[in-house]
């Protein structure tokens, strides 16, 4: 649901995102319920990490062969994370 707020992001929204995400109590209830949000399934063995960049050929054929429909979404991590950037010149 937070992946589609991204047309709401303003400064407030962001504000109340970290103070809510932030807090003991929500943890607690995330972590609290019937069916755990995030656990981990052990599978007793090693996972490597494989990051792959996709070239633009790849993609075009994946979306060519995906079943529609699909979306495609701004990550909203990114867009909610200050810029860093310092000023140009």
């Amino acid at each position: 649901m937070y992946e589609f707020q991204i047309g709401r992001l303003s400064p407030e929204f962001v504000k109340h995102f970290n103070t809510y995400f932030s807090d003991r109590n929500f943890g607690i209830g995330m972590l609290s319920t019937r069916l755990p949000q995030m656990r981990t399934i052990p599978v007793a063995k090693s996972i490597r990490p494989q990051h792959h960049v996709g070239t633009f050929d790849k993609v075009r054929t994946l979306l060519r062969r995906a079943e529609a429909p699909f979306a495609i979404l701004e990550c909203i991590c990114r867009k909610k994370r200050p810029s860093r950037a310092g000023p140009a010149g």
